[in-house]
């Protein structure tokens, strides 16, 4: 897949000891991607249908080839789009009922997400969506490694391993050219020595980006403490007599 990848840092990253370091980040100060994942791919191309599921071969769809090739694949039904509205209508061939699943991982993508049952036809709730993935996010997968504190889905604090969100900005199969001046994960360890880097798509799945190469750099900081010089042995020695005198006289 190209998007999760193990760096071996030996001991380059290990300050555990080193009293001066008060913490280390990392970023990425440029990073290219190319656009060329499938909008339809392994975690959104199957459909369920009366207990029957059907899977949609890998590729870049529009609307109108979607249509043309979904009689072939789902058998007894059709599939028609109307080109005001952008929505979806299905129907079944031989008349009757039929139940198609919400949870069909391609209901993102022909515009529905609730269990439908119907008769005959039925015209989806949604527009179709065959756009790119939105965003592309490199991540941090050091297992407890984490980039500060959001919001869960549910209300709870939660944690986010998130090195950079890449906005996809290009068309299919075209460069995506990214450029950061400003942010930095901060590592909650001083000792690491591996890195695991991770590119996920807009609902956090591996991004498989067809045998193309993709081009990050990576920028480690560390920062230290400045820490009080301590004088000669002799310069203390003097202070703690000179101490004891004047401690010594007042009695």
């Amino acid at each position: 897949m190209k998007s999760d990848v193990l760096y071996d840092l030996k001991n380059y990253l290990m300050y555990e000891d080193d009293k001066t370091v008060e913490y280390i980040t990392i970023s990425v100060p440029s990073c290219v991607l190319v656009n060329s994942n499938y909008i339809i791919n392994q975690y959104n191309n199957t459909l369920t249908i009366d207990a029957t599921t059907y899977t949609f071969p890998l590729g870049n769809y529009i609307a109108k080839t979607f249509v043309d090739n979904f009689s072939t694949i789902v058998a007894g039904f059709t599939l028609a789009i109307n080109q005001i509205t952008s929505r979806f209508t299905i129907t079944k061939t031989a008349g009757g009922s039929f139940t198609i699943i919400g949870s069909s991982p391609i209901s993102f993508v022909m515009g529905f997400s609730e269990n439908i049952t119907a008769t005959g036809s039925h015209t989806f709730s949604r527009v179709c969506n065959f756009l790119p993935n939105p965003t592309y996010q490199l991540c941090v997968a050091n297992g407890s490694m984490y980039n500060g504190l959001v919001l869960a889905v549910d209300g709870r604090v939660s944690y986010s391993n998130i090195l950079c969100s890449i906005p996809n900005d290009s068309r299919l199969n075209t460069q995506i050219v990214y450029q950061n001046n400003a942010n930095e994960f901060r590592l909650n360890t001083l000792s690491c020595d591996f890195l695991n880097i991770q590119i996920r798509d807009n609902n956090g799945n591996l991004v498989d980006f067809n045998g193309i190469a993709t081009f990050f750099s990576l920028q480690i900081n560390i920062y230290r403490r400045q820490l009080k010089m301590v004088g000669q042995f002799s310069d203390m020695l003097n202070s703690a007599i000179v101490s004891s005198f004047d401690l010594s006289k007042n009695e």
